[in-house]
């Protein structure tokens, strides 16, 4: 990686294409002049990888996968997750000093290049203000600094996590190995970002009654970035489908209509 300072997301199957032209677009809007780059799964089609050039997004291919080798007898358990393990690959040192990985489902809101700023594992414990002992990292905005002790720690965590998760029959993805790699987090607050720099789109509307919006003087209470969580994604979206989704979740959620409309626009 030739970028010294880079955000990046990951790409690892064409379900999140269109996700990350939108949020390449999104970026771009604020206008920050970090580079964006696309890490690229080591399965992902040169194809795929055309399209993602096509949109004037750089991309890179990882050279391997985070799960090469390690037995998966029960794989069941972290099947939906499995290509998200090849976020840890981030952390080895490729030249970048510094890394804002972004999840592949969100929408850059307002300009966040202050983020280069923080140290690495910075990140949100993403619906603590809906829930107080929602306290562990969310991955989906996290500071990367690559360093490859740090990467040899998370990839001897990796297949306990995968174990540990197996025999308490739970999902596991990628953020659980983080968090149980960096089970101190919760205690390191000079690592906790505002959690407006993480918002779930769903939760718009309550977390507006909360004094959280756009613009907020208050950088503790102003959001940056929206995050479509959940299995639909906007993109995913047309005729009825769409329709109820409308329905269920952005009318309910009035506050990000305007979100909405932006990223349906972005995603065009």
């Amino acid at each position: 990686m030739e970028n010294k300072y880079a955000y990046v997301t990951l790409l690892s199957s064409e379900n999140y294409l269109f996700g990350c032209v939108a949020l390449y677009r999104s970026l771009k809007e604020t206008g920050t002049s970090i580079p964006f780059l696309c890490a690229c799964s080591k399965s992902l089609g040169d194809e795929l990888i055309e399209r993602l050039n096509s949109y004037g997004i750089q991309t890179y291919k990882l050279k391997q996968s985070a799960i090469e080798g390690l037995d998966l007898a029960n794989e069941q358990s972290f099947s939906h997750w499995m290509y998200t393990f090849d976020k840890l690959l981030l952390w080895k040192n490729g030249g970048a000093k510094k890394l804002v990985f972004l999840d592949s489902d969100m929408l850059i809101v307002e300009n966040i290049d202050f983020l280069f700023e923080y140290p690495g594992f910075s990140a949100c414990s993403a619906g603590h203000f809906l829930n107080s002992s929602w306290i562990r990292l969310n991955s989906g905005i996290m500071v990367i600094e690559p360093d490859d002790k740090v990467f040899r720690g998370l990839m001897k965590q990796l297949p306990l996590t995968l174990r540990r998760y197996s025999m308490e029959g739970k999902n596991v993805g990628d953020q659980d190995v983080i968090n149980d790699f960096m089970s101190d987090w919760p205690e390191r607050k000079q690592l906790h970002l505002p959690e407006g720099l993480n918002m779930f789109f769903k939760y718009l509307t309550f977390a507006k009654s909360l004094g959280f919006s756009f613009k907020n003087t208050n950088a503790d209470k102003r959001i940056y970035v929206v995050h479509f969580v959940g299995a639909i994604k906007p993109w995913h979206l047309n005729g009825t489908r769409r329709l109820l989704y409308l329905l269920k979740v952005v009318f309910k959620n009035h506050y990000g209509l305007g979100v909405f409309r932006r990223y349906m626009n972005l995603i065009k």
